[in-house]
């Protein structure tokens, strides 16, 4: 990072989460959550141990944004933080999540992400966590991995359903958002 536009540089980008009517781009390096205008490059730090309250980061992976609620929601290590976008400010949610990747549901607000059991959301409002679809309930579809190869979730918002890719199978799995059922998209 850093060789176009100005602000503080990154070196390794963990995850890209895109605000596409605000061209900006929301990105997890390591300790930090930067925002980087997709036009000019600028970037500006959101949230680091220096800037916004709550609980430091350790060690970032996935980042997701709803731009209607103001909110990145990052992983970190075994915990899914809420990161107000205008003051930095980190809040815990869920208990004992252990998010791999993550994506917001644009319909519902939630945070959906996929852990050791498969496809979980995150209601931010309440903190209510619910399974949409697990690897344990073989009537949803065909089992994807349980021991943590579900490693990128994309939310399709206008067909209710997520795209999941498990590494152990190096397959992709469509998740119908409604109902929970999954099929095995390609592998």
């Amino acid at each position: 990072g850093g060789s176009i536009g100005a602000g503080p540089e990154f070196s390794t980008i963990r995850a890209l989460a895109i605000d596409a009517d605000a061209a900006v781009g929301y990105v997890s390096a390591f300790e930090t959550v930067f925002a980087v205008d997709l036009v000019t490059g600028a970037r500006t730090i959101v949230s680091d141990a220096g800037t916004g309250t709550g609980p430091a980061f350790v060690e970032l992976g996935d980042v997701g944004v709803d731009p209607s609620a103001g909110t990145a929601y990052v992983a970190d290590g075994g915990a899914l933080y809420a990161v107000d976008l205008l003051t930095g400010d980190r809040v815990p949610l869920g208990d004992r999540l252990f998010p791999k990747s993550l994506d917001v549901d644009p319909v519902t607000g939630h945070v959906l992400l996929t852990d050791a059991t498969g496809v979980t959301a995150v209601d931010p409002a309440t903190d209510d966590i619910s399974s949409v679809s697990s690897s344990l309930d073989r009537e949803q579809g065909p089992r994807f991995d349980s021991g943590g190869g579900l490693r990128h979730l994309v939310v399709d918002a206008a067909s209710r359903r997520a795209f999941v890719y498990d590494g152990y199978f190096h397959g992709v799995f469509v998740v119908e958002l409604t109902t929970g059922a999954r099929s095995l998209l390609l592998r």
